[in-house]
């Protein structure tokens, strides 16, 4: 029977896989995918989040705290804060770190609570309060919890959105727990083996693959068949988007020198505005200053993805 234990596993460690990193894993995540991950734990995730992403982690570690006690306080419960991350003994590479244990039980149940700052745009994916009807990645880290070994019989989801605190309660769930076995143990036995996941974006690809062999290799049968259906929908989107240009032209029409088309509500429904753009003209640029062209002008190299003609 496996056991647990507690080590001292900071968040982000390489060599290390993390509960938080399952949206990612399953490729659910807004965020990361297998690539990302597998970066991480490598230690060669080289990207810098950008300002409003660096903001926005800012502001949830700042609020997580004041969120979590204002709540603890509301129910009247204590808790405290998780230093050490929680792992399988046969799996010390797969962590997780809760953000909050509830020192005294709630109806004769052990709670941790997981404290998620959201936007108001992001309502989306949440369900009805006290239910586990929560964002993908973050019920695989729910369940991530249980898998660890944390000491609880649920998790409490405590979110806050605007000036509305809610709680949303996962319980343990014997498949989502094996399919998280399987996938983190896949991808670990994939990184030791010293191979990578397959790219799943353009610049995963480039990252991966950033050079040409110059030489050819033979589709499979699966990649001819890709290749038929990619051009059965480049003919229906040719369709589409030519319907759909011929509809603009009808709307800029009904428009002329109006600059706003409304319903008979004067609801909004389509606006044509005069605007001004200004653009570098580089090519005159390089007529009339050639050497200080050629002194800013940057190098990189990139792999076009192009389709040879049907014949």
């Amino acid at each position: 029977m496996n056991g647990f234990q507690r080590i001292d596993a900071p968040i982000g460690q390489k060599g290390h896989l993390s509960c938080s990193m399952l949206g990612g894993i399953f490729g659910v995540s807004h965020y990361d995918t297998p690539f990302t991950i597998a970066q991480k734990y490598l230690g060669i995730y080289t990207e810098e989040p950008t300002h409003e992403s660096k903001e926005s982690m800012a502001m949830g570690h700042a609020f997580e705290d004041t969120i979590a006690r204002f709540y603890a306080d509301k129910i009247g419960v204590h808790i405290r804060k998780q230093f050490l991350a929680y792992c399988r003994s046969d799996m010390p590479w797969f962590v997780c770190h809760p953000d909050r244990l509830v020192d005294e039980r709630i109806d004769g149940k052990k709670v941790a609570f997981e404290v998620k700052f959201v936007s108001p745009f992001a309502s989306g994916d949440w369900g009805e309060e006290d239910t586990d009807q929560i964002p993908d990645p973050y019920l695989l880290q729910c369940q991530g919890y249980f898998f660890c070994g944390v000491p609880c019989d649920e998790v409490w989801v405590i979110r806050m959105m605007g000036n509305r605190i809610r709680r949303f309660i996962v319980t343990p769930d014997d498949f989502l727990q094996k399919q998280i076995m399987e996938r983190v143990t896949a991808l670990h036995d994939l990184l030791e083996a010293g191979k990578m996941p397959e790219p799943s974006t353009p610049a995963e690809f480039l990252a991966r693959h950033p050079q040409d062999n110059g030489q050819s290799t033979v589709a499979d049968a699966k990649i001819i068949d890709l290749l038929g259906e990619r051009a059965t929908l480049a003919q229906e989107k040719k369709k589409v988007e030519e319907r759909m240009d011929a509809i603009d032209m009808e709307v800029r029409n009904a428009l002329a020198d109006y600059q706003v088309l409304v319903d008979e509500e004067g609801r909004t429904l389509a606006t044509c505005k005069t605007q001004t753009s200004n653009r570098f003209d580089s090519k005159r640029f390089k007529a009339d200053y050639p050497d200080m062209y050629e002194r800013y002008l940057s190098t990189s190299d990139s792999r076009v993805l192009r389709y040879a003609r049907a014949k």
